[in-house]
């Protein structure tokens, strides 16, 4: 056998170790996508769990949100300092959502169940109150941008 044979057969052991490698990180980056993507669908559902159970945990707190859907006049100054709070953790959870589904760490579907609670909240008219008034001031131009659309989609059904 000469070195020419000797230097074939290394480079062609070679691109098969390449080969292998390649395949390897693409399964490790398939992986690892499907692990972040679980990662944040729990961590978007645990923004809502924990919002429902403060709400379960304190009844006069879901009063205060029933009450302060329906009329936001109807509460007194510190009820509505309570239902501005519980407002800003819910659009807060849905904002944290949007980012997640605008850059792609999960699918619509999961995005379109924070969408339906969402609609629950800024479908009111405390929550329309709420977002007009002092909602609006807390987020940036890309997320306003989605819930005023959402507000105006709703207006044209």
């Amino acid at each position: 056998m000469n070195w020419e044979a000797v230097a074939a057969i290394g480079q062609v052991l070679g691109a098969g170790g390449v080969i292998a490698s390649l395949v390897y990180l693409t399964l490790q980056i398939r992986a690892s996508t499907r692990a972040s993507a679980v990662a944040s669908k729990l961590v978007s559902a645990r923004f809502q769990l924990d919002y429902y159970v403060l709400l379960l945990q304190h009844p006069e707190l879901q009063d205060i949100m029933v009450r302060g859907r329906k009329d936001p006049a109807s509460l007194s100054r510190e009820d509505y300092h309570r239902f501005s709070n519980l407002l800003s953790l819910a659009f807060g959870s849905f904002s944290a959502a949007h980012f997640q589904f605008r850059n792609g760490s999960v699918p619509e579907s999961d995005f379109l169940e924070n969408l339906i609670t969402f609609r629950y909240f800024i479908h009111s008219p405390g929550g329309l109150q709420w977002w007009n008034t002092f909602g609006k001031h807390l987020y940036g131009p890309e997320f306003i941008a989605v819930v005023n659309k959402e507000i105006r989609d709703a207006g044209a059904s």
